[in-house]
């Protein structure tokens, strides 16, 4: 131990020390690039009279940890829809919510799972005519 604080001494005076850490630590603290929280994402589905399972109205976009998925109905002619957050291609169901009405903007999940999540928004209703559905999610801290 001696020998390596010795060469270091010679090799990085205080100043050089200094930058090599500054520069280890910065490298040690990156994004991961491949995990991307969504800007916005469209909503859009017809969901089916009367259906027993739910319709896919989003592509998949990334939750991160401790993000919030914001929803806004803009149209679904006047019925009431129930949404909710499940992983990309199915799954589980992370959480659900009813009584969203044309014009509403409400919070719909907060990821609390520790970790990124790639995600999908699914919706249904009770009427016996097909509701079309259209609006936006997003995600906020």
């Amino acid at each position: 131990m001696k020998l390596i604080r010795k060469l270091e001494s010679r090799c990085f005076p205080a100043g050089r020390r200094l930058l090599l850490a500054l520069v280890a630590a910065v490298t040690v603290v990156t994004v991961n690039p491949g995990v991307a929280s969504a800007a916005t994402v469209r909503i859009e589905c017809t969901i089916p009279a009367i259906s027993w399972s739910y319709t896919v109205c989003s592509g998949p976009f990334t939750v991160l940890y401790a993000e919030t998925v914001k929803l806004r109905l803009d149209t679904s002619g006047g019925k009431n829809v129930e949404f909710c957050v499940e992983p990309e291609g199915g799954g589980r169901d992370f959480y659900c919510a009813g009584g969203w009405d044309p014009g509403q903007t409400r919070s719909l999940w907060t990821n609390d799972t520790g970790f990124p999540q790639r995600v999908q928004v699914i919706a249904n209703h009770g009427y016996e005519v097909d509701v079309r559905a259209t609006g936006e999610a997003w995600t906020v801290k």
